[in-house]
């Protein structure tokens, strides 16, 4: 267990607050990975990072299209509701993107309560005000 390279710890609450399936097969990838202390980003191939969101085949075949409706989307989502940050870079081969890179840090304690707050649908920390 010592060199293992996957250590996951989901929040039931972000699974059940996450919206669409590419969200989170997202979450569940970057979670598996997000504690590992010696490793914070890993490259996909694109085809690879396409089946682990679980797109099907045939659809969103352009990078145009995969980038648009479940990237974007799917970074977004986790980035508000999860206790860390993603972010992605396209790896070029040549003029076609032929992977992806991931890459993942756990959030500070301020944004790990807006997170909090967001998946509970309670009010953001900063407007929580207090009654005289």
């Amino acid at each position: 267990m010592r060199d293992s390279q996957i250590f996951a710890k989901l929040q039931l609450d972000v699974i059940h607050a996450v919206s669409s399936k590419y969200a989170l097969a997202l979450y569940e990838i970057v979670a598996k990975r997000a504690r590992l202390t010696y490793i914070r980003s890993e490259t996909f191939e694109i085809e690879q990072f396409r089946s682990m969101l679980g797109v099907e085949p045939g659809k969103l075949s352009t990078y145009s299209n995969l980038l648009k409706f479940a990237i974007k989307p799917a970074f977004d989502e986790v980035n508000r509701l999860a206790e860390f940050h993603a972010a992605f870079e396209p790896v070029k081969i040549g003029r076609k993107v032929g992977a992806i890179k991931i890459a993942w840090a756990l959030k500070g304690p301020e944004d790990q309560r807006k997170a909090y707050a967001e998946v509970r649908g309670l009010p953001a920390p900063e407007e929580v005000t207090e009654e005289d």
